[in-house]
Protein backbone atom coordinates (compact mmCIF):
# COMPACT_ATOMS: atom_id res chain seq x y z
CA UNK A 1 0.00 0.00 0.00
CA UNK A 2 2.69 2.31 0.85
CA UNK A 3 6.11 2.27 -0.13
CA UNK A 4 9.07 4.83 0.57
CA UNK A 5 12.45 4.27 -0.73
CA UNK A 6 15.73 6.50 -0.60
CA UNK A 7 13.56 9.24 0.72
CA UNK A 8 16.71 12.32 1.87
CA UNK A 9 15.45 15.18 3.87
CA UNK A 10 18.21 18.04 4.87
CA UNK A 11 17.68 21.29 6.85
CA UNK A 12 20.50 23.51 6.59
CA UNK A 13 22.77 20.83 5.39
CA UNK A 14 22.11 18.53 8.17
CA UNK A 15 20.32 15.17 7.33
CA UNK A 16 16.88 15.06 8.97
CA UNK A 17 16.29 11.91 6.36
CA UNK A 18 18.88 9.71 4.88
CA UNK A 19 18.23 7.10 2.92
CA UNK A 20 15.31 5.78 4.49
CA UNK A 21 13.19 2.74 2.89
CA UNK A 22 9.46 1.74 4.33
CA UNK A 23 6.85 -0.42 3.19
CA UNK A 24 3.42 -1.08 4.84
CA UNK A 25 0.87 -3.92 3.69
CA UNK A 26 -2.44 -3.29 2.94
CA UNK A 27 -4.27 -4.76 6.63
CA UNK A 28 -1.16 -4.20 8.21
CA UNK A 29 -0.02 -2.36 11.74
CA UNK A 30 3.58 -0.84 11.21
CA UNK A 31 4.95 1.02 14.08
CA UNK A 32 8.23 3.61 13.73
CA UNK A 33 10.26 4.11 16.58
CA UNK A 34 13.71 5.84 17.61
CA UNK A 35 14.87 8.74 19.98
CA UNK A 36 14.44 12.41 19.63
CA UNK A 37 15.99 13.77 16.44
CA UNK A 38 15.74 10.33 15.05
CA UNK A 39 13.36 11.85 11.71
CA UNK A 40 10.38 9.86 12.66
CA UNK A 41 7.89 13.12 12.32
CA UNK A 42 9.88 14.15 9.52
CA UNK A 43 9.31 10.74 7.80
CA UNK A 44 5.43 11.64 8.59
CA UNK A 45 5.85 14.88 7.07
CA UNK A 46 7.22 13.82 3.87
CA UNK A 47 4.53 11.05 3.60
CA UNK A 48 1.64 13.31 4.24
CA UNK A 49 2.83 15.89 2.17
CA UNK A 50 3.68 18.54 4.60
CA UNK A 51 7.05 18.17 3.34
CA UNK A 52 8.94 17.58 -0.04
CA UNK A 53 11.84 15.29 0.08
CA UNK A 54 15.02 15.87 -1.38
CA UNK A 55 15.37 12.89 -2.66
CA UNK A 56 13.71 9.45 -3.16
CA UNK A 57 10.37 8.24 -4.33
CA UNK A 58 6.92 7.64 -1.97
CA UNK A 59 4.05 5.75 -3.51
CA UNK A 60 0.90 5.41 -2.18
CA UNK A 61 -0.86 2.39 -3.76
CA UNK A 62 1.74 2.43 -6.83
CA UNK A 63 0.70 6.57 -6.99
CA UNK A 64 3.43 8.88 -6.61
CA UNK A 65 2.96 11.05 -4.03
CA UNK A 66 6.01 12.77 -2.71
CA UNK A 67 5.30 16.60 -3.45
CA UNK A 68 1.53 16.63 -3.74
CA UNK A 69 -0.48 19.26 -1.50
CA UNK A 70 -1.37 17.33 2.02
CA UNK A 71 -5.62 17.52 0.79
CA UNK A 72 -4.66 15.88 -2.02
CA UNK A 73 -2.95 12.86 -0.56
CA UNK A 74 -5.92 13.09 1.77
CA UNK A 75 -7.94 12.97 -1.04
CA UNK A 76 -5.82 9.48 -2.03
CA UNK A 77 -7.49 7.88 1.17
CA UNK A 78 -3.72 8.47 3.03
CA UNK A 79 -4.81 11.01 6.52
CA UNK A 80 -2.65 11.53 9.71
CA UNK A 81 -3.29 12.76 13.02
CA UNK A 82 -0.76 14.54 14.75
CA UNK A 83 1.52 15.18 18.15
CA UNK A 84 -0.13 18.00 18.66
CA UNK A 85 -3.98 18.28 18.79
CA UNK A 86 -5.38 20.08 15.81
CA UNK A 87 -8.96 20.38 16.48
CA UNK A 88 -11.55 23.57 16.67
CA UNK A 89 -11.99 24.41 19.81
CA UNK A 90 -15.26 26.20 20.03
CA UNK A 91 -17.19 23.71 17.85
CA UNK A 92 -18.55 20.50 19.57
CA UNK A 93 -17.15 17.02 19.40
CA UNK A 94 -19.76 15.96 16.91
CA UNK A 95 -19.48 19.76 14.68
CA UNK A 96 -15.61 18.81 14.67
CA UNK A 97 -16.23 15.36 13.19
CA UNK A 98 -18.42 16.63 10.72
CA UNK A 99 -15.93 19.54 9.88
CA UNK A 100 -13.58 16.68 9.06
CA UNK A 101 -15.56 14.80 6.45
CA UNK A 102 -16.57 18.30 4.37
CA UNK A 103 -13.32 17.95 2.01
CA UNK A 104 -14.38 14.63 0.94
CA UNK A 105 -17.66 15.50 -0.15
CA UNK A 106 -16.97 16.33 -4.01
CA UNK A 107 -19.85 18.47 -4.53
CA UNK A 108 -20.27 22.12 -5.97
CA UNK A 109 -20.30 24.86 -4.31
CA UNK A 110 -23.63 26.26 -5.88
CA UNK A 111 -25.17 22.58 -4.70
CA UNK A 112 -23.96 23.64 -1.26
CA UNK A 113 -25.60 27.11 -1.50
CA UNK A 114 -28.51 25.64 -2.49
CA UNK A 115 -28.59 22.63 -0.35
CA UNK A 116 -29.40 20.37 -2.53
CA UNK A 117 -31.12 16.63 -1.89
CA UNK A 118 -27.49 15.14 -2.18
CA UNK A 119 -25.84 17.65 0.03
CA UNK A 120 -28.53 16.93 2.63
CA UNK A 121 -28.15 13.25 1.95
CA UNK A 122 -24.42 13.47 2.40
CA UNK A 123 -25.19 15.69 5.89
CA UNK A 124 -27.08 13.04 7.47
CA UNK A 125 -24.49 10.48 6.25
CA UNK A 126 -21.82 12.40 7.94
CA UNK A 127 -23.85 12.85 11.04
CA UNK A 128 -24.58 9.27 11.37
CA UNK A 129 -21.20 8.59 10.60
CA UNK A 130 -20.23 10.78 13.64
CA UNK A 131 -21.76 9.61 15.91
CA UNK A 132 -20.46 5.88 14.99
CA UNK A 133 -17.38 7.10 16.07
CA UNK A 134 -17.95 8.97 18.84
CA UNK A 135 -19.42 6.20 20.19
CA UNK A 136 -16.47 4.08 19.04
CA UNK A 137 -13.99 6.36 20.68
CA UNK A 138 -16.22 6.33 23.86
CA UNK A 139 -17.07 10.02 23.72
CA UNK A 140 -20.87 9.16 22.59
CA UNK A 141 -21.85 11.57 26.00
CA UNK A 142 -19.66 13.91 24.69
CA UNK A 143 -20.79 15.18 21.47
CA UNK A 144 -22.64 18.59 22.42
CA UNK A 145 -19.39 19.73 24.79
CA UNK A 146 -17.10 22.22 22.57
CA UNK A 147 -13.59 20.60 21.90
CA UNK A 148 -11.97 23.14 24.41
CA UNK A 149 -13.84 21.75 27.18
CA UNK A 150 -12.55 18.12 26.87
CA UNK A 151 -9.86 16.72 28.63
CA UNK A 152 -6.24 16.43 26.85
CA UNK A 153 -6.96 12.28 26.31
CA UNK A 154 -10.29 13.17 25.33
CA UNK A 155 -9.26 15.52 22.38
CA UNK A 156 -6.85 12.60 21.46
CA UNK A 157 -8.99 10.52 21.33
CA UNK A 158 -11.40 13.28 19.18
CA UNK A 159 -8.55 13.46 16.73
CA UNK A 160 -8.22 9.72 15.81
CA UNK A 161 -12.08 9.86 15.63
CA UNK A 162 -11.32 13.05 12.98
CA UNK A 163 -8.93 11.20 10.87
CA UNK A 164 -11.22 8.15 10.76
CA UNK A 165 -14.37 10.27 9.10
CA UNK A 166 -12.89 10.25 5.64
CA UNK A 167 -12.25 6.02 6.00
CA UNK A 168 -9.13 6.51 4.78
CA UNK A 169 -7.39 3.52 3.43
CA UNK A 170 -4.36 4.61 5.88
CA UNK A 171 -3.84 6.38 8.60
CA UNK A 172 -1.34 7.75 10.25
CA UNK A 173 -1.01 8.23 14.16
CA UNK A 174 1.61 10.49 15.50
CA UNK A 175 2.56 9.92 19.03
CA UNK A 176 -1.11 9.34 19.95
CA UNK A 177 -0.14 8.82 24.03
CA UNK A 178 1.74 11.51 24.31
CA UNK A 179 1.28 13.34 27.56
CA UNK A 180 -2.33 11.19 28.00
CA UNK A 181 -3.04 9.68 31.32
CA UNK A 182 -2.73 5.95 31.64
CA UNK A 183 -6.54 5.34 31.09
CA UNK A 184 -6.40 7.01 28.22
CA UNK A 185 -3.82 5.15 26.98
CA UNK A 186 -5.13 2.13 27.29
CA UNK A 187 -8.87 3.12 26.02
CA UNK A 188 -6.46 4.07 23.02
CA UNK A 189 -4.67 0.91 22.39
CA UNK A 190 -8.10 -0.89 22.72
CA UNK A 191 -9.89 1.08 19.72
CA UNK A 192 -6.30 0.84 17.49
CA UNK A 193 -6.16 -3.02 18.50
CA UNK A 194 -10.08 -3.63 17.19
CA UNK A 195 -9.15 -1.37 14.19
CA UNK A 196 -6.47 -3.25 13.54
CA UNK A 197 -8.32 -6.37 13.61
CA UNK A 198 -11.57 -4.81 11.60
CA UNK A 199 -8.46 -4.18 8.90
CA UNK A 200 -7.70 -0.71 8.83
CA UNK A 201 -4.52 -0.03 7.61
CA UNK A 202 -1.63 2.07 10.33
CA UNK A 203 1.40 3.62 10.19
CA UNK A 204 2.25 4.68 13.81
CA UNK A 205 5.45 6.67 15.48
CA UNK A 206 5.18 6.47 19.16
CA UNK A 207 7.73 6.63 22.40
CA UNK A 208 5.44 4.24 24.14
CA UNK A 209 7.80 0.93 23.50
CA UNK A 210 4.83 -1.36 25.53
CA UNK A 211 2.14 0.25 23.43
CA UNK A 212 4.20 0.08 20.20
CA UNK A 213 5.13 -3.71 21.39
CA UNK A 214 1.65 -4.33 22.65
CA UNK A 215 -0.01 -3.46 18.72
CA UNK A 216 2.72 -4.29 15.86
CA UNK A 217 3.38 -6.68 13.48
CA UNK A 218 6.29 -4.99 12.35
CA UNK A 219 8.27 -2.09 13.88
CA UNK A 220 10.76 0.25 11.93
CA UNK A 221 13.91 1.81 14.01
CA UNK A 222 15.46 5.23 13.03
CA UNK A 223 18.70 7.32 14.23
CA UNK A 224 19.66 10.09 13.26
CA UNK A 225 17.89 9.92 10.10
CA UNK A 226 18.52 6.49 8.95
CA UNK A 227 17.28 3.00 9.38
CA UNK A 228 18.77 0.87 11.64
CA UNK A 229 16.76 -1.64 12.00
CA UNK A 230 12.99 -3.53 11.23
CA UNK A 231 11.37 -6.65 12.39
CA UNK A 232 8.76 -8.04 14.67
CA UNK A 233 8.48 -6.63 18.15
CA UNK A 234 10.55 -9.11 19.56
CA UNK A 235 13.21 -9.19 16.86
CA UNK A 236 13.64 -5.36 17.56
CA UNK A 237 13.66 -5.38 20.87
CA UNK A 238 16.66 -7.85 21.43
CA UNK A 239 18.09 -5.96 18.39
CA UNK A 240 22.09 -4.80 19.56
CA UNK A 241 21.76 -1.57 17.59
CA UNK A 242 18.23 -0.83 19.37
CA UNK A 243 19.23 -1.20 22.60
CA UNK A 244 22.33 1.12 22.06
CA UNK A 245 20.42 3.95 19.99
CA UNK A 246 17.01 3.85 21.25
CA UNK A 247 17.30 2.41 24.87
CA UNK A 248 20.63 3.55 26.13
CA UNK A 249 21.93 -0.01 27.18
Amino acid sequence: MLEVKGVTKSFAGVHALEDVELTVKAGQFVSIIGPNGSGKTTLFNCISGFLRPDNGTITFEGRPIAGRQPFQIAHLGLVRTFQSVRLFGQLTALENLAVAVQQHQGDSTLGRFFRTRTIRRHEAEAVAHAEELLERVNLEQHRSTPAAELSYGQRKLLSIAAALMARPKLVLLDEPTAAVNPTAILSIRDILRELHQEGQTILLVEHNMQFVMDLSEHVVVLDAGQKIAEGSPREVREDKRVLEAYLGT
